[in-house]
């Protein structure tokens, strides 16, 4: 059986798996881009897009989001504080007699 015509969803499966229908995506499109229109006051799609950036551009936290998407996130440094009970726990494991 192939499972590809259900994108990924087994049958009867009612938990939302795999992709939702492109009806869906393509109303919450709609409805993103007529409330677009309604903030910025303007009646062209991609204008309402570019107004909105524009102004989100100009908030710190907008600023922040851009620069990240731009030129990437900084890597993400992990301290690990515990490794010698690691060591410890191991070097039990593999000197122990049988």
């Amino acid at each position: 059986m192939d499972n590809r015509k259900n994108n990924g969803s087994k049958k009867g499966n009612d938990n939302g798996a795999g992709r939702k229908p492109k009806h869906e995506e393509e109303k919450q499109r709609y409805i993103f881009e007529s409330a677009l229109k309604r903030i910025t006051g303007e009646e062209e799609t991609d204008e309402s897009k570019i107004l909105f950036l524009v102004d989100f551009a100009l908030e710190k936290e907008g600023k922040k989001f851009i620069a990240e998407h731009v030129f990437g996130k900084a890597p993400q440094e992990i301290n690990q504080k515990n490794t010698e009970l690691i060591v410890e726990k191991v070097g039990v494991l593999f000197n122990k007699k049988k």
